[in-house]
């Protein structure tokens, strides 16, 4: 009679055991697809496709986690002991999923994913450009916090005037995600044939390109210099560049159902770093 109360008990806590697992094999897909829809959302925001904001997810994760080695060669104290057992439910941000490792019910549900905020829309169509090598016209409206145009920059290297005049040439094309022309491009598609045009080889990535580049600030930007914006203010988050052309212009392609174009530095949100190449 002992056994059999034993062995009972026993299948008992093995079903317990079972139905906390296939719990936890929920709330994790759950997790997983709660963080797909999040980035196809922010994928249709940019403009861009799934498979890209997945992999600047990726990016960042990654910065993250070498941020946190880095740390931890730096700070080598031994972590205090934990007071009571962790709780092995699904992690506070469900963009980062992880298999369970032992069989205990989630004590939480997983939490929804932000969602993305969607990049302001320029207001207005652009203006139609001028002839090269120099816009004449003056950048509308002007945001009350711009920075003071940079005064009498040096004049750029041959290799840099030779990514400007590509730029220039590229004018009215098409914008195609993915495509580095010659009949029509993306952001950093046209970045990485201008320069290619000057001599140098960027990788068709802005993310890449922004990691290539030595910073400079507004104030010293020269033709030819790209303009960055980023979701954290680093290269791993760079969603767009654009060409430093002068006079506080840029050429761009800006997204899809716009052709390349020049525009004001500042016409849509103020960027989040400069870098020469």
């Amino acid at each position: 009679a002992e056994r059999s109360a034993a062995a009972e008990q026993a299948d008992a806590a093995r079903a317990a055991a079972e139905a906390a697992v296939a719990g936890q094999e929920r709330a994790v897909a759950a997790v997983e697809e709660q963080r797909t829809a999040a980035i196809a959302q922010l994928a249709a925001a940019r403009g861009t496709t799934v498979a890209l904001e997945r992999q600047r997810q990726e990016a960042l994760a990654a910065e993250q986690e070498q941020a946190e080695q880095d740390q931890a060669e730096h700070d080598p104290t031994e972590p205090p002991a934990p007071t009571s057992e962790p709780s092995l439910g699904p992690p506070d941000d469900p963009t980062v999923p992880v298999e369970p490792s032992a069989p205990p019910q989630p004590t939480t549900e997983p939490s929804a994913p932000p969602q993305p905020s969607t990049p302001p829309q320029p207001t207005a169509e652009p203006t139609t450009p001028p002839e090269p090598p120099q816009p004449t016209v003056e950048p509308s409206p002007e945001p009350t916090d711009e920075p003071e145009e940079p005064e009498q920059p040096d004049p750029p290297a041959s290799g840099a005037q030779a990514a400007v005049d590509y730029a220039f040439a590229q004018l009215g094309k098409p914008y195609e995600w993915g495509a580095d022309g010659p009949d029509s491009f993306d952001c950093s598609g046209l970045t990485m044939r201008a320069w290619e045009a000057g001599g140098v080889d960027l990788p068709h990535w802005s993310v890449a390109q922004a990691q290539r580049v030595d910073r400079v600030s507004y104030s010293d930007l020269r033709p030819g210099d790209l303009i960055f914006w980023s979701d954290n203010g680093q290269a791993s988050g760079v969603y767009h560049v654009g060409l430093y052309i002068g006079g506080g212009q840029m050429i761009h392609a800006p997204r899809p159902g716009k052709d390349v174009e020049v525009q004001d530095v500042f016409y849509w949100v103020d960027p989040s770093f400069y870098g020469r190449v």
